[in-house]
């Protein structure tokens, strides 16, 4: 790699490891308001693969001499911020909260499977375990996709 490209990778590894940190406030805090429910049940599951996964990463950007706290701040305030949306209740969960919640999960996910496939292409990353990575991520969207429908029911229904 030429030096403006391990510079582009260190980017691009802050850039994503700064989104998982926000993915996973964003979990945590749904997982919190969904104690009992098949929702909150999955979530438990996904933040060990978003742990483990932000492990992989920050390993990876170290390797790099990349990472950038300051993003990973960033992204956790704007998380927090997030929670002053408006859903219907002022200061209370609402079946609303849950559709955005999962919502703004299926797109890090999204995000989350692109990074696999591109660090895969890059070399920073074996193809085998980064397409790996890239299916475990795609179904883990497919079920965030299930939950959506679920509490789209749930908010919307007549």
């Amino acid at each position: 790699m030429t030096q403006e490209t391990e510079k582009y990778l260190r980017i691009y590894l802050s850039d994503h490891l700064a989104l998982l940190t926000g993915e996973i406030e964003l979990a945590k805090r749904s997982q919190g308001s969904n104690k009992g429910n098949s929702f909150g049940s999955f979530l438990t599951m996904y933040l060990q693969t978003l742990e483990e996964e932000k492990r992989l990463i920050k390993q990876l950007a170290v390797s790099k001499r990349a990472g950038s706290s300051v993003k990973q701040v960033a992204l956790w305030g704007a998380e927090k911020m997030g929670r002053l949306k408006l859903n219907g209740k002022l200061s209370s969960y609402s079946e609303l909260s849950r559709v955005l919640e999962v919502e703004g999960l299926i797109m890090a996910a999204k995000a989350r499977q692109q990074f696999w496939e591109s660090v895969g292409e890059s070399g920073a990353w074996t193809a085998m375990d980064a397409k790996s990575r890239s299916a475990k991520t795609e179904a883990q969207i497919a079920e965030l996709k299930n939950h959506h429908k679920e509490a789209a029911r749930a908010a919307f229904k007549s």
